[in-house]
């Protein structure tokens, strides 16, 4: 019994679970499905402790959160496919490197016959929905008791291994784009001629929100929005990274998002603090918390876009975390004149306005990297949709 390709991605979204594609109670794909305690050994390794990890261990070590350190012995000889089985990170599915040690946080998922690929059974649990064999929720966990009857398909070897080989092609694909976007960074080349100019002779004003009670959800049509400060962690401004505003705290808001501005996170960790975006556009609906910044500048011999890009350079960043104070190890402020009293190289309007051109054109082709790794990651999900309940 077939599903079609249609039904699986239901509102545009893949949903790769045994429990989903049934009819009438039968599992709806072509291959048989197969418990996963039936092909494989579910295992959990010793446990090791974090002081007994070594700084120069010659091997990795894999626990909850994937790599977690170095150890100076192995106990496993060959990568594993590990599902972590405690904790908050509970039913994330990693691939171990060969010579590494796997503690008892991560569930080794060792195939016993050789029926099943290593490399397919990697790939069909990264795309499973796991959480049904999670439970507790202080502390959650995986037992081999609720996963073992968890059924994937099997189709035969042959199929797997083009599934794997395709995924696996798809992958390069998202690895060469995600590597762009890690590594792009703008760079403005630095003429000696430029005057060096404090920030308080280029902005007016920065203006702040106030921190009101909110929901979660984002807003319907009518409803007010407050920034949260992930709007800006990414360099570009996200709208939608807002909470809605609850009906007796209308009257408090303030600061609404100004088009052609920038917004800058005063308050974050020490790699955040500091963070900003361009806004292209007014977005009256949406207002400051009392966490970011917004930028007032008139002067006309400014281009705000380049203000901006300056900002948001390694250097400039650097110098913002340096000076960043806050008595808490984790959540680091910068205040207004700290942040004014930095200096950046102002270069005539023009200049500036050629940079910002060039520095948009190659931003351009990185967004492209991004739509490329969404469009792959597709592509991906729905490889794994054919074995779940399409045609093959």
């Amino acid at each position: 019994m077939f599903v079609p390709k249609e039904k699986i991605a239901a509102n545009g979204e893949y949903n790769l679970s045994g429990e989903r594609y049934r009819e009438n109670g039968t599992a709806s794909s072509s291959y048989p499905f197969v418990a996963l305690g039936d092909v494989c050994e579910i295992y959990q390794p010793k446990t090791i402790t974090q002081q007994d990890l070594k700084e120069d261990g010659a091997y990795v070590v894999y626990g909850a959160n994937g790599v977690i350190g170095r150890f100076d012995q192995f106990n496993h000889e060959f990568p594993e496919v590990i599902v972590t089985c405690r904790g908050a990170t509970c039913g994330t599915v990693n691939y171990s490197t060969a010579k590494s040690w796997i503690t008892g946080n991560a569930m080794v998922f060792a195939p016993k016959t050789e029926s099943i690929l290593k490399d397919y059974l990697f790939q069909v649990l990264t795309h499973s929905d796991l959480s049904s064999t999670i439970s507790g929720s202080a502390q959650p966990q995986i037992t081999r008791q609720s996963i073992a009857p968890y059924q994937i398909p099997l189709p035969p070897l042959d199929v797997q291994k083009e599934i794997v080989a395709e995924i696996e092609g798809y992958q390069k694909v998202i690895n060469g784009a995600r590597a762009v976007l890690d590594n792009y960074r703008p760079h403005i080349p630095i003429h000696s001629d430029w005057p060096m100019v404090e920030l308080r002779e280029i902005i007016d004003e920065l203006e702040s929100g106030v921190s009101v009670n909110s929901t979660s959800t984002p807003t319907d049509k009518g409803e007010l929005g407050i920034l949260k400060t992930s709007c800006v962690t990414t360099g570009i401004f996200q709208p939608e990274e807002h909470k809605t505003v609850v009906p007796n705290e209308l009257t408090r808001v303030r600061c609404p998002v100004r088009g052609n501005t920038i917004i800058i996170s005063r308050m974050n960790t020490e790699a955040l603090v500091g963070a900003n975006a361009y806004v292209n556009k007014d977005y009256p609906h949406l207002f400051l918390p009392d966490r970011l910044w917004q930028t007032v500048i008139t002067r006309p011999d400014i281009e705000v876009r380049y203000i901006q890009t300056v900002l948001a350079s390694d250097s400039c960043r650097s110098r913002i975390s340096a000076i960043c104070g806050g008595t808490s190890g984790s959540m680091k402020n910068i205040a207004k004149p700290q942040l004014l009293s930095i200096t950046i190289p102002l270069p005539p309007l023009a200049m500036q306005q050629a940079i910002v051109a060039e520095i948009e054109a190659e931003q351009a082709l990185v967004a492209a990297n991004r739509e490329l790794m969404d469009r792959f990651e597709k592509k991906i999900l729905s490889t794994l949709a054919r074995v779940w309940g399409g045609n093959p």
